[in-house]
């Protein structure tokens, strides 16, 4: 028997709204959440599929006129903060802004059902799971599938302009693109 509990996500179209919130009204925390890198990382090298991973980014990846193209929240794969030590009540200051603001910002809830799967882009959509304790033989079931962005774009934008009619393309404005270039020239993918 599986045990099934409820799936949070929330879309970060919202936490455009956040950062455009700390730009306003707190520009120093925005500008620190986007230039004092975090560490991320895993270390699940016991596993089936193992995974090892650790990197630093800022939180929020920013262009021109503090415009939100990325964020970056994953506070159980955080691991300890490698900055200067001027930079560190800075940032935890801006850290806790930025929790508050995104633990207050609207979620969907979900329970999913045997045979339902969840698919979304990690780097659009915050998520989690409620806690559970299993009991009764129950056992948590959870797999995961990454796709590189990248890789992702370039075959569906290919396989759209092969497969598209020529007055298609020029009415079709939404390609997928890395999340970090925006869409400022959407018409050069179509072409």
């Amino acid at each position: 028997e599986m045990c099934i509990r409820d799936s949070l996500s929330t879309d970060a179209r919202r936490h455009r709204a956040v950062a455009e919130t700390l730009r306003r009204a707190e520009p120093q925390a925005l500008a620190t959440l986007a230039s004092i890198p975090a560490t991320f990382g895993q270390d699940h090298a016991n596993r089936e599929h193992p995974v090892l991973m650790r990197y630093q980014r800022p939180h929020l990846s920013l262009r021109a006129a503090a415009h939100l193209v990325g964020r970056f929240w994953s506070p159980p794969s955080e691991g300890p903060l490698l900055a200067p030590p001027g930079d560190v009540r800075l940032y935890y200051a801006a850290y806790k802004r930025l929790h508050e603001y995104i633990h207050a910002a609207p979620t969907t809830e979900h329970r999913l059902q045997p045979g339902e799967m969840l698919v979304f882009n990690n780097r659009r959509m915050l998520h989690g799971r409620r806690g559970f304790t299993q009991a009764g033989g129950a056992r948590r079931h959870l797999r995961g599938c990454y796709v590189n962005i990248d890789e992702f774009a370039n075959r569906y934008n290919l396989l759209r302009r092969r497969h598209a009619a020529a007055q298609e393309l020029h009415t079709l404005r939404c390609p997928i693109v890395n999340q970090d270039w925006g869409l400022e020239n959407v018409d050069a993918f179509a072409q």
